[in-house]
């Protein structure tokens, strides 16, 4: 399913939790929270927030719970939010919020350890704590370098691997041309 497709089905389930699932509903959600959440140990990055609840039940790709509210599969943590704090906050375009998990465990379920914040504060903080480009490099002022990406978006990369990148671009090209010539 692509990202705008995932998007519109969590707007859907949202929906309806916001025009006021009843209460038989929110109680199956917490049923399942209680019954598949296990008490771990203090995470070391929020420890004035207890112990995590950890979820034992599916796990996503991306490592996140996974839960079934409504008929839909739902980020545990969004929707333990939904369930028992209420509606999550939007922004300005009316964009919900992004539950973000102070703990860093992705299986948590302990709503003490969340905190509702928009989107770009909720990836300024992920890049915040990424260290390591995926191929060992670390991240550092001299090694990021900004890129323009798809849509109009810009990103950072390794400086490293993106002169390797072009590179092997280029030599690749070098190589088509040299049999070009030869032929």
């Amino acid at each position: 399913m692509s990202r705008v497709g995932s998007a519109a089905v969590v707007e859907r389930v949202e929906g309806r939790l916001r025009r006021g699932l009843d209460a038989t509903a929110k109680a199956d959600v917490v049923r399942k929270l209680v019954a598949r959440s296990t008490l771990g140990a203090t995470s070391e990055f929020f420890p004035k927030g207890g112990p995590c609840l950890v979820w034992q039940g599916p796990v996503g790709t991306e490592g996140r719970g996974m839960v079934c509210v409504v008929n839909q599969m739902m980020n545990v943590a969004r929707a333990a939010w939904l369930s028992q704090v209420g509606e999550l906050p939007t922004d300005e375009k009316g964009r919900p919020y992004d539950v973000h998990l102070l703990c860093r465990n992705k299986l948590c379920t302990n709503v003490a350890h969340f905190e509702a914040i928009p989107h770009a504060e909720s990836i300024r903080r992920e890049n915040a704590m990424l260290t390591h480009c995926p191929n060992n490099h670390e991240r550092t002022p001299e090694n990021l370098v900004l890129v323009k990406a798809s849509g109009g978006r810009t990103a950072m990369t390794c400086r490293i691997c993106r002169k390797a990148s072009w590179n092997r671009y280029r030599d690749k090209k070098l190589a088509e041309r040299a049999t070009e010539v030869a032929a």
